[in-house]
């Protein structure tokens, strides 16, 4: 009898062992199940849709993650203009993947792409879109300010600051030489070369365009703008068309209305549409802008100005 009694003791504990091993086994199981979930949250998603991936290759340049679409039934025979497209701070990164925001997938759709046969390129930086700030006058935090800002000191000025003045060795001049390559590659039209961006990108649009102001035939910014140490006279000739939402607290709205003012002054080939209601999302509307809409308002700089209302249809007109 003792010795049953010793045996069903041991028995029962080893059931017990080895249902708390197995129970700690399930708790662990479950707690890498979800440090999984919370991991696989925490990458970023592209915002255009998986169907729309496909027509865009993964590539690197000089360490730059870029993604790549084709012209429509690419024919070698053929020349195509070329857009470059950079993103704004929320696209940083080094995964090819956060820089494609909602605002890209115009371009990678099929509809887009047989309309207007073109080649699209959005590289990624885990940096900023600068110009090389030597090739710029000395400008101060109050100057720059007082500049963009006249009428009141804007609490992002600092931020401001960090980003594009303690920044001068940003990717620009990589993504540029990045089109350099493309061209040698493709069929690229050297007369249709085109560049956009929003926040962040849109002042790299400005840039783009300063850097090779006899390079570009056309530029669409939103939400950003040209620092005032570079000047203005230099991009005069270039059709630019700057979308700005009004109700913008990131990047001024103001910054963008003072910047259409001096390029007007000086004649430009500018076009400035004002968003109403809208915040630091004119990057939404920019890029598959219509005349339709009754919450914007479209002032020209001068008579250079192309008047066509469809923001793809004008850039895709203009040649260098």
């Amino acid at each position: 009898m003792k010795t049953i009694l010793i045996f069903l003791a041991i028995s029962f504990a080893a059931v017990s062992f080895a249902g708390a091993a197995e129970n700690k086994v399930k708790v662990q199981s479950k707690g890498a199940e979800q440090k999984q979930l919370q991991e696989k949250k925490k990458r970023k998603k592209p915002a255009v849709e998986k169907k729309w991936m496909k027509s865009m290759e993964k590539g690197t340049f000089e360490g730059l993650p870029y993604r790549l679409v084709k012209a429509f039934d690419y024919d070698p025979q053929q020349q195509y203009p070329l857009i470059l497209c950079l993103h704004g701070m929320g696209g940083r990164g080094t995964d090819n993947i956060a820089q494609l925001k909602s605002y890209v997938m115009p371009f990678t759709q099929d509809n887009v792409r047989q309309a207007y046969p073109h080649f699209f390129v959005a590289p990624q930086t885990s940096t900023v879109w600068t110009n090389p700030l030597n090739k710029g006058k000395e400008i101060s935090l109050e100057e720059m300010e007082k500049t963009l800002v006249p009428d009141g000191r804007n609490p992002n000025m600092v931020r401001i600051k960090k980003v594009y003045l303690d920044n001068p060795d940003g990717d620009l001049m990589k993504a540029l030489r990045l089109i350099d390559d493309l061209v040698q590659q493709y069929n690229i039209d050297p007369s249709r070369i085109y560049v956009i961006g929003h926040s962040m990108g849109g002042f790299g649009t400005f840039n783009a365009i300063w850097n090779r102001p006899d390079f570009f035939a056309a530029a669409i910014p939103s939400a950003g703008v040209l620092l005032p140490q570079f000047n203005r006279e230099k991009i005069k000739d270039i059709p630019l068309w700057l979308f700005h939402g009004d109700d913008d607290k990131i990047i001024n709205y103001r910054w963008g209305v003072n910047v259409f003012n001096e390029m007007k002054q000086l004649g430009a080939n500018m076009k400035f549409t004002s968003i109403k209601g809208i915040g630091h999302n004119a990057g939404s509307v920019a890029f598959s802008y219509t005349s339709d809409r009754l919450d914007t308002t479209t002032q020209y700089a001068s008579d250079k100005s192309d008047k066509t209302e469809n923001s793809l249809e004008w850039l895709f007109k203009q040649k260098r």
